[in-house]
């Protein structure tokens, strides 16, 4: 926790400071996770009046690019994260829980899936009586099938967030300008000139003319004089 001047007001509020690596920086930066936002979340929900500080950091030099000051209706509004939904989720969990008497329950929850499931343990006694789920014999020495390694895909990149410190300001999410444009040749000759767009060769073909036009009367004198 740190504290954070707020300027607009004058008032020194709490801060959580987090951290997210960029690795395309080339491009730009990267849309922050569902995960990631959650956690963020969850950290401002449970101080109240307090804000994010978060920083972009480059994953190869470790150089700070950006710093972003968020609070909680930021960060639920800069991702597809839902806090409405999941506090809800939550609610009915802990309102189960509270309900149930004390003991080892376990929790079972599947990716994706909105629903929960609680197992609770039993005794010695009850389980010569009933056919009862072994839990720890069942999960402790399950085999887990192997799967191939999947190709991680790339983190789609944030529109909204430009780039410090790029040549002739791109728009986010694009590539890079070439070397050429990049070159002082190039802004020598962008500078105003009052004949641009007439192109050079073209004006040296007009004074060609002019001259040929003047020195054919004197070719065709001379060429009489001749005869």
């Amino acid at each position: 926790m740190l504290c954070c001047l707020n300027v607009s007001d004058w008032q020194i509020l709490p801060a959580n400071v987090e951290t997210k690596l960029e690795h395309q920086l080339w491009f730009g930066f990267e849309q922050v996770s569902i995960g990631e936002s959650s956690r963020m979340w969850l950290k401002a929900a449970f101080f109240p009046h307090s804000v994010i500080v978060r920083g972009r950091i480059h994953c190869q030099s470790s150089n700070i690019m950006n710093w972003e000051i968020l609070g909680m209706d930021s960060i639920a509004a800069g991702s597809q994260f839902q806090p409405a939904y999941a506090t809800k989720v939550l609610h009915n969990i802990f309102t189960k829980l509270l309900s149930l008497t004390d003991g080892s329950y376990l929790l079972l929850h599947h990716p994706g899936d909105p629903q929960a499931f609680i197992y609770s343990t039993a005794e010695e006694e009850t389980a010569h009586r009933f056919i009862i789920h072994d839990l720890h014999s069942k999960h402790q020495q399950a085999k887990l099938q192997r799967t191939p390694p999947e190709v991680i895909p790339w983190a789609p990149l944030d529109p909204n967030l430009v780039l410090p410190g790029k040549p002739m300001g791109p728009v986010a999410c694009i590539f890079p300008t070439p070397p050429y444009f990049e070159s002082k040749e190039y802004y020598k000759s962008r500078r105003f000139n009052p004949h641009e767009g007439v192109p050079s060769e073209k004006k040296k073909n007009k004074k060609k003319k002019k001259r040929n036009k003047k020195s054919e009367p004197h070719n065709i004198e001379a060429a009489g004089t001749i005869k």
